[in-house]
């Protein structure tokens, strides 16, 4: 809700210095190339735990699991905590951190890098970014980002990007019920060129709204 918004804007405002939770999922399965980058690209500025499906769960849309038992298996890594694969949804996957596995909310919910563009109707079909609108549902800022390309695997140009949206979305806000859904085209992630909005439907309202980041901020990219 709008509360639980603000919230969030005011603690990152408080404590943009140091280290804070992102919550990382995907629709491509725990193991993707897509978000093990993101991992290891955000966990250089932040705390990040990954809460992601088992296996590949591409085009499932915002569904949910009603009936059978979701189950959880923790992932370490050379005795570090990685995160928990979940046998369900990117959606479940969401929920199940919030209302579950995390003691607090994470300040941001960022969903990728999926491999594969998610634009026009795609993105109703796309787990990914499904994963982010559940996280909009519960109140929480988030972004849906893909790398509009099925053969170019390097994604680090997306996860640079995303560095530099996160914190513009903590610091400014969205308004309630939106959350970003980022197609990263394969020519920006190869060479930083530009950026556009677009409008988008208020989960929380219905009314189309754009949310717009100045280029400057963005540091060199472009609105």
């Amino acid at each position: 809700n709008g509360v639980r918004w603000d919230l969030h804007r005011q603690n990152w405002v408080q404590r943009h210095a140091g280290f804070f939770m992102i919550l990382v999922t995907n629709d491509d399965g725990f193991y993707a190339k897509g978000i093990r980058a993101l991992r290891a690209g955000l966990a250089e500025v932040a705390d990040v735990l990954v809460i992601a499906p088992d296996s590949e769960q591409s085009a499932v849309g915002h569904a949910i699991t009603l009936s059978s038992p979701l189950k959880v298996r923790k992932v370490e890594e050379g005795g570090e905590l990685i995160g928990y694969a979940v046998n369900g949804t990117p959606a479940d996957c969401v929920k199940i951190a919030v209302t579950e596995l995390l003691d607090e909310p994470p300040e941001i919910v960022i969903s990728g890098v999926n491999q594969g563009g998610n634009l026009g109707t795609c993105a109703i079909y796309s787990g990914t970014v499904s994963a982010a609108t559940e996280a909009a549902i519960m109140g929480l800022p988030a972004i849906a980002v893909s790398l509009n390309s099925f053969e170019f695997q390097d994604f680090s140009g997306a996860v640079e990007f995303i560095k530099k949206l996160y914190p513009i979305v903590l610091a400014k806000g969205l308004p309630e019920g939106v959350s970003l859904n980022v197609t990263v085209p394969e020519v920006l992630a190869r060479f930083h060129a530009g950026v556009a909005t677009v409008a988008a439907l208020s989960l929380a309202t219905g009314i189309p709204t754009i949310a717009s980041f100045p280029h400057s901020i963005l540091n060199g990219y472009k609105n």
